[in-house]
């Protein structure tokens, strides 16, 4: 959620999904290339591992990861063959001040700072919409609205609302859609 830390474990998936779903999208990538991504993430995000069976068994567990993520990219470009990805780990900065409801981007006195990032960020390419999506490694993860409500789970409401407040730099546009 906004302005809290984040494990390192999420941090690598993270890069792991944008790594994948960058530019050159690895949709039939090799079990050797796909080793080669997680090692060369590893190295970039300074993992120091003392033993390495520790290493071995989180890239397992990450190796999988990036096949069900592949899975899901690939079904997701066919079935929105017009939506293009325009940012990925899209972080923003804002100031809050709850007693005018007022937003700002710089720090004001009396005001509350959030800080975020967003996983991805979808357009269409021939209009202004948006779709905002959250990566979550189980298969447990929110699917619907009324699921977010009842778990109380309102991260994707917040990055509609501030995309929709124009307070993520460089994005515009209408959000039309939000998925875990």
């Amino acid at each position: 959620a906004a302005g809290l830390c984040e494990p390192r474990g999420f941090r690598f998936a993270h890069a792991l999904f944008e790594t994948l779903s960058g530019s050159e999208f690895y949709s039939g990538v090799s079990d050797q290339t796909l080793n080669d991504i997680l090692e060369n993430i590893k190295e970039r995000q300074g993992l120091l591992i003392a033993d390495p069976r520790l290493w071995a068994s989180m890239k397992r567990r990450y190796f999988n990861l990036a096949r069900r993520f592949l899975r899901f990219e690939s079904e997701w470009r066919r079935m929105f063959p017009d939506s293009k990805i325009i940012a990925a780990e899209k972080g923003f900065v804002f100031f809050f001040d709850p007693q005018n409801g007022n937003m700002f981007l710089d720090p004001r006195l009396g005001t509350l700072k959030f800080s975020g990032k967003i996983d991805r960020i979808d357009k269409h390419r021939e209009n202004n919409q948006l779709v905002v999506v959250d990566y979550k490694s189980s298969a447990s993860a929110y699917k619907n609205h009324s699921a977010w409500l009842q778990n109380i789970e309102l991260q994707l409401l917040f990055y509609m609302w501030a995309i929709e407040k124009e307070v993520v730099s460089d994005i515009n546009g209408n959000v039309v859609g939000a998925f875990y």
